[in-house]
């Protein structure tokens, strides 16, 4: 059963990513948040069953993309305060479990990571015959990092 919680905007959550990132010291571009917001997607459903954000990852080039981070979100500014956003507390310990493990990794290795053969963009993307743009599955991506978890 999943706990009381309505998906957050995903402009929201990339910007508590880089506010929680800029605390902890971990250099993020556009393509890092990209993934650490889809680990952190990823994670949360996988966990409780639990959508983060009302968008859907979509399979682009680069692995996972949400389009709406990718045209609201600046990094010329400095993020807002953790406290502006008002998260709530399993999507910012989320978030922040995320940041411990996978902040390490530069934007190129995550991008990478997020290829994988059998990986819920590898399977959209050859479901797609190739064409990029396409909402990535929550049934793969649950099962992905279900798997995930567990190793």
């Amino acid at each position: 059963m999943a706990e009381e919680f309505e998906s957050l905007d995903s402009v929201v959550v990339a910007n508590a990513i880089r506010a929680l990132a800029k605390e902890k010291n971990i250099d993020v571009n556009m393509t890092k948040i990209h993934k650490l917001l889809y680990i952190s997607y990823g994670v949360l459903l996988a966990r409780k069953n639990i959508r983060l954000t009302k968008e859907h990852p979509q399979a682009w080039p680069f692995g996972p993309v949400f389009p709406r981070v990718h045209k609201h979100v600046s990094l010329d500014t400095p993020p807002p305060s953790l406290e502006e956003l008002s998260l709530p507390e399993i999507a910012k310990k989320t978030i922040c479990e995320v940041l411990d493990v996978f902040g390490k990794f530069s934007a190129g290795k995550l991008s990478a990571w997020s290829h994988k053969s059998d990986s819920p963009w590898d399977k959209t993307v050859k479901e797609n015959n190739g064409k990029w743009g396409c909402q990535m599955n929550d049934e793969y991506i649950s099962a992905f990092f279900k798997r995930l978890i567990k190793a």
